[in-house]
């Protein structure tokens, strides 16, 4: 016998095995007829339940498991705002006064404000910024900073120290 004829006939024996099984596990409709015909609810469901089988238990749920409340991370102190850190909190708006302009590596601006922070310009904008001016320091896209010094005016920013 060749190798198809062999695969050709092991399929078929398959598939009578399995429609002989499925054949088997159906009542039959005389069995359920009788069931059907019994008038006494209690011996009706009795005959559908020997015929049919038992209904499956409901499945139950388990409880949901209680999870503890998680406050909400507190506003960052100043000393960190704009520095890298693990915990991802969401930054918030940073005002305060430019206490000493210089320019570092490149020409980039250094920035020092009167609350001890550094800032070093990450573009290559123009900004007037004097010691005594007011900022804002507000977070942009990608974890950047930007330092706005008048409504017109602002640079991109890194902090540094």
């Amino acid at each position: 016998m060749s190798s198809s004829n062999t695969r050709f006939v092991v399929a078929a024996m398959l598939f009578a095995a399995a429609t002989a099984e499925a054949a088997t596990l159906q009542p039959s409709t005389e069995a359920l007829q009788a069931c059907a015909n019994e008038v006494d609810q209690a011996r009706r469901l009795t005959c559908f339940d020997r015929v049919v089988g038992p209904k499956p238990a409901p499945v139950v749920a388990a409880p949901a498991a209680i999870v503890p409340a998680v406050s909400a991370p507190a506003a960052p102190a100043a000393d960190t705002y704009g520095l890298a850190t693990k915990i991802k909190e969401k930054p918030q708006t940073l005002t305060a006064r430019v206490a000493a302009v210089e320019r570092g590596p490149g020409g980039a601006l250094l920035i020092t404000l009167d609350n001890d922070q550094v800032w070093r310009q990450s573009d290559a904008a123009s900004v007037v910024v004097k010691p005594g001016t007011e900022i804002k320091i507000i977070p942009a896209l990608l974890g950047s900073y930007w330092l706005q010094a008048s409504r017109e005016q602002g640079i991109r920013v890194k902090r540094v120290r």
